[in-house]
């Protein structure tokens, strides 16, 4: 196999590698889009596993050298435009990826003040007498009591 169809090999490689990748991106996007956490954790992995085979594919190309630069026009054409579709995709995944979270972040603080707002711990005596059901709402007297016998 000479250079330039090693060259055109090692693009076209890439191209599929590139491809998969973003195949897997537009069907997490569209998870997060819908909310399907099911879909999102089969996801992970393979997204993984695909941006690592991109990554090889990248550097196998690299080792074609300078023959990359006589690869015809029509496959320069077809990286390029898979690069164009799989950089959208990456951005769109970021985006919704950081709107999740975030939402998630949200979620969890509203829980968290709910619980603390639900906790009526331990009732206590008022100066009054009366049993105060929020310990926050009582005053800073401590309840005593005295056992006279002693």
């Amino acid at each position: 196999m000479n250079a330039e169809t090693l060259a055109a090999k090692r693009v076209s490689d890439v191209i599929a590698a590139l491809s998969h990748l973003a195949d897997v991106l537009a069907r997490e996007n569209r998870a997060l889009r819908e909310h399907d956490r099911a879909a999102l954790m089969d996801l992970t992995e393979e997204k993984a596993t695909a941006a690592r085979a991109y990554e090889a594919k990248v550097e196998a190309m690299k080792e074609a050298g300078p023959a990359l630069g006589g690869i015809d026009d029509d496959l320069r054409q077809r990286l390029a435009g898979i690069g164009e579709r799989a950089t959208g995709l990456m951005v769109e995944n970021e985006r919704l990826l950081r709107i999740a979270m975030e939402t998630g972040r949200h979620l969890m603080e509203a829980i968290v003040d709910a619980a603390k707002d639900m906790n009526i711990g331990p009732g206590t005596y008022s100066r009054a007498g009366n049993v105060a059901a929020n310990a926050r709402q009582a005053t800073a007297t401590a309840p005593l009591s005295l056992d006279r016998s002693l």
